[in-house]
This record gives C-alpha cells, sequence and structure tokens, in this order.
C-alpha cells in the first residue's frame, strides 16, 4: 500500500519570557519550529501500518519555507521511505482552499491508496485542508479519527473515529480515501541519534508550484477563496498585584498562591485579634456583646 501523509511546519511557541505584555510576553527566542503535533500523529500511524505489512510504502510531502526540511528529514529517521517538499515563498497567503489543490495535485502524482493528515494545525485551527484534498481528489475522507484498523489486501479500510460525548463511530470505505486523525491516536517516536545522521545524507525531493502547477489548475495565492482581513493576537492578562494579608503565615500564604486565589487584608470594618487565648475569647465575646449578640456561659 503507498501511503501519502501531509506534514505541516509551525511555529511553536515554547515559553513566554518577553516583557511586553503588549506581545503576550513572547520572546525573540520563544517560538520554534515543529511538526504539526496532529501531523506527527499521522505519521506515527502510517508507521504502524508498515510495521505489519513491510511491503507499505510511505511518502511525507510538507509545503512551506526552508524550516520544512529540517522536519522532513526528522520524519525519514524514524522510517518514512520518502520526503517531498514543496517549496512556496508565499505558503503564508495561502488559504485553505490554495494549499489543498497544490497538496491535492501532488497527491495525484504519488499514486496513493490512502492519505494521512491531522485533523488540523495548531497555527490557524482551520481544519479545512484534509477535507478539501479529498473533494479536490474526489475520494472518500473519515474525520477524527482515533484508531485505524490493518488495510485489508482487498483495500477495505475500517476506522473508529470519535463524535460527540466521548462516544466512537466504526466506519468504512474504500481505499484510495483521505482520514484527518485526532492527537491523541498514539504515541509518536523518537528518532535516534544515528538515524538523524543518516538522514542528513538522504535526497529529499524538492518541487515548486511551477512543476506541479497544469494549464487548468493555477496554483498559488491566486487560487484563494477567502481572504484575511486582519489577523492579531488575543488581548493579554492583565497581571494584578496581589496583596497577601501579612498576618497569616508563611504556609497559608503558600497554601493561598498554589490557588490561584488572593488573601484579603483585612477590611476596615473587620478587625484582627491576636494574643493569648483567653484574651483572644474575652475580646471576642465583648465584640459580640457590641453587635448585639447575646453570649450564655456553658460549663
Amino acid at each position: 500500500m503507498k501511503i501519502v501523509v501531509f506534514a505541516k511546519t509551525v511555529r511553536f511557541l515554547q515559553a513566554q519570557t518577553g516583557a511586553n505584555p503588549k506581545q503576550n510576553y513572547i520572546g525573540p527566542g520563544d517560538l520554534v519550529d515543529a511538526i504539526n503535533p496532529f501531523d506527527e500523529a499521522a505519521i506515527e500511524e502510517a508507521l504502524r501500518i508498515k510495521d505489519e505489512d513491510r511491503d507499505t510504502e510511505i511518502s511525507v510531502v510538507s509545503l512551506g519555507g526552508p524550516a520544512a526540511e529540517t522536519e522532513l528529514r526528522r520524519s525519514l529517521a524514524i522510517g518514512v521511505d520518502t520526503a517531498t517538499h514543496i517549496v512556496c515563498g508565499d505558503y503564508d497567503k495561502l488559504d485553505s482552499w490554495a494549499t489543498a489543490t497544490i497538496l491535492a495535485a501532488q497527491a495525484r502524482r504519488a499514486r496513493f491508496q490512502l492519505i494521512l493528515c491531522g485533523r488540523e494545525a495548531i497555527d490557524s485551527n482551520a481544519g479545512l485542508v484534509g477535507p478539501y484534498v479529498a473533494a479536490r481528489l474526489a475520494i472518500p475522507h473519515i474525520s477524527r479519527v482515533v484508531k485505524i484498523e490493518r488495510p485489508g489486501a482487498d483495500g477495505r479500510i475500517v476506522v473508529q473515529r470519535r463524535v460527540d460525548r466521548g462516544d466512537r463511530e466504526i466506519v468504512a470505505c474504500q481505499a484510495p480515501a483521505l482520514l484527518t486523525v485526532e492527537k491523541g491516536i498514539n504515541t509518536p517516536r523518537y528518532p535516534a541519534l544515528p538515524a538523524l545522521l543518516k538522514a542528513r545524507e538522504r535526497t529529499i525531493e524538492t518541487l515548486t508550484l511551477e512543476d506541479l502547477e497544469t494549464p487548468e489548475t493555477p496554483l498559488g495565492p491566486a487560487s484563494n477563496r477567502t481572504e484575511t482581513v486582519r489577523l492579531s493576537n488575543p488581548k493579554p492578562k492583565r497581571r494584578r498585584d496581589r496583596q497577601l494579608n501579612t498576618a497569616l503565615s508563611a504556609a497559608d500564604r503558600r497554601k493561598l498562591l498554589m490557588k490561584g486565589g488572593t488573601a484579603a487584608t483585612a477590611k476596615a470594618d473587620s478587625a484582627l485579634m491576636e494574643g493569648l487565648s483567653d484574651d483572644v475569647l474575652v475580646e471576642f465575646e465583648r465584640l459580640l456583646k457590641s453587635c448585639g449578640v447575646s453570649v450564655k456561659a456553658t460549663t
């Protein structure tokens, strides 16, 4: 079986070390390039199918800039057979339909039986590229896949997909087909150091849009069907200055901070009683009587 996996390289937020609240406290080195976690799960699922059927051939395709090459070599290191990098300088200007058109053109060249990709990318969270590719290729599409049975010799594919309230639905289709998988479907494997070194010497097929474009199907931003009017970061949360009650012990202040609350300082109409227990009880009784509360002594 020939499996094609679409993998996207995204900018991943690793930390927030910046000091500017208008930039969500994100510093220059807080963003790193990595494979989209949903697509990483799709690669692992393809490798597990290959573990059961050694005749399976896996090809990973990535559309993007120079950063995609590093992640493609990482895919080769964990067992992928071939890798293809579709170079596009304006890839950040492509909408989901234009991206799907390019990937579908590459899939036709690959002569696939099964296409795997993540349900969505963590940078755009659109979740449209997979369904659009299936529509362009006129093949069945199953979304939110959480388990894939071993494809049969007759090309029958049986999967489990997640539905509402945690239920699962068993769906079958005939190859060729496209499956979009969930992030928690498996635990992706890590490449060994010798495999990483060997992957640096392997050849990655590099294509441009001109290599895939046909007179009937133009590729690039010109085929966009949507337009991004404005893109902005969420409003930063205000950091409130927490004033802790100094009358609390260090242990109580620590517990309060761990709960995420603030220890209210003593209000103007409240009183803090300190001293020996007998003196505190006498003072407490006096305060109750001043408020009109009757106090009855018991033995």
